[in-house]
């Protein structure tokens, strides 16, 4: 998948007054699917979203299952949320360990990313040591317990590097108080404490605040109706929901932690309260690698003979994948990715641009905005001097 944001800022006297924002995605790939088989589509699938395969998958799973009218084994969802958060973690991981550190002027930490890297996949492999079930109306699991212990251990690890605390003690910061004695502290050497220390420092804490629209539940039979008739992809392109352009983050999901809370509470939604998101998000993913518990199965909301919808909370926001199987092929295939969702012409990095203003320049603190927002693809950048 290639593609690129595109971010245009118009500005006078470090205040800005015009922001476009374009997602040049493409949003219609999910038609090489039309006319396979389900298996054939999820054999392919990982060829084309090999960075986020896991969540892209898990998706492609349950839409497929719906629409085929399978059930999965009780152990079978919660041990695919589980490699979703293993998945999530490793982003955030990487925008810690690539991203942040050139912010502060050292090395991006390329080897401790690598080492990282595979870890959604040794997750998948213990949750899923006798073979991982890529198929739809798959069994359940036989999680090793072990494996799965030293998995978390070594994201443990990657997380105390980045926050120079455990992964409990962040979650357990409760307000301001907490939060400034550990940016003081030993730990704020680290590269999340040292970031978020130069961000109020340089004045840049609510940079970027707007209105957080949180994305809400879509009922999914009006959502699958609309996916369907989105041919053309311009919904995929530009979604809405009772129109509003809504945003689905770290911070929209993570902003009832008292941690978020507080943060937003003093500095508004803007670029602090996402970076503190981010981090409590990624510290209470480690909670996320246990051997999953069978679950009962849910109900679902009939979508019609041959028709499936699934939704999967993944590292950039919601997925959505649609699908209509006939006569084991499938008919229709769509994709909603929350890219263009967060990247929306008036979503929350227009939003939070629009009148932005920094004394000392305003190129440095929109990267920030931006990563903090996290496209999955590249962006271009360029702001115009008026």
């Amino acid at each position: 998948m290639e593609g690129q944001v595109r971010i245009r800022v118009q500005e006078s006297g470090g205040r800005v007054f015009r922001v476009g924002v374009e997602s040049r995605r493409p949003v219609r790939t999910a038609v090489v699917f039309e006319g396979r088989s389900p298996d054939q589509v999820l054999a392919t699938l990982p060829l084309l979203f090999g960075v986020f395969r896991t969540a892209q998958t898990v998706a492609a799973l349950e839409a497929l299952e719906q629409a085929g009218a399978q059930e999965p084994g009780p152990l079978a969802g919660p041990a695919r949320r589980t490699a979703v958060a293993a998945e999530t973690a490793r982003e955030h991981l990487n925008r810690a360990l690539l991203d942040w550190p050139p912010r502060l002027g050292r090395p991006a930490r390329e080897a401790e990313a690598a080492r990282l890297f595979p870890l959604p996949d040794r997750v998948r492999g213990a949750l899923f040591p006798n073979g991982d079930p890529i198929r739809a109306g798959s069994g359940d699991p036989a999680p090793d317990a072990r494996a799965l212990d030293a998995a978390r251990a070594e994201l443990e690890d990657g997380i105390l590097a980045v926050l120079g605390v455990s992964p409990e003690e962040l979650l357990g910061m409760e307000g301001l108080a907490d939060l400034q004695a550990y940016l003081g502290s030993a730990a704020g050497e680290a590269v999340a404490p040292a970031l978020m220390r130069k961000v109020l420092d340089r004045g840049w804490a609510s940079f970027g605040r707007a209105a957080v629209q949180p994305l809400p539940h879509l009922e999914p039979k009006a959502l699958a109706e609309i996916l369907a008739a989105d041919g053309d992809g311009s919904f995929a392109a530009r979604p809405g929901w009772q129109g509003r352009a809504h945003e689905t983050t770290p911070l929209a999901r993570q902003r009832r932690h008292p941690l978020v809370a507080a943060a937003e509470a003093e500095w508004g939604p803007g670029l602090l309260a996402r970076m503190v998101a981010r981090l409590v998000e990624l510290a209470g993913l480690v909670r996320e690698l246990e051997p999953p518990e069978p679950e009962a199965p849910s109900a679902r909301e009939g979508l019609g003979p041959g028709r499936g919808l699934a939704a999967v909370e993944a590292a950039r926001g919601r997925l959505y994948h649609y699908a209509e199987v006939d006569d084991g092929r499938v008919a229709r295939y769509r994709i909603l990715a929350p890219t263009e969702w967060n990247f929306h012409p008036e979503g929350p990095l227009a939003g939070g641009l629009s009148a932005a203003q920094a004394a000392d320049g305003l190129e440095e603190p929109i990267r920030l905005l931006v990563e903090a927002l996290d496209p999955c693809v590249a962006y271009s950048l360029e702001v115009e001097h008026a």
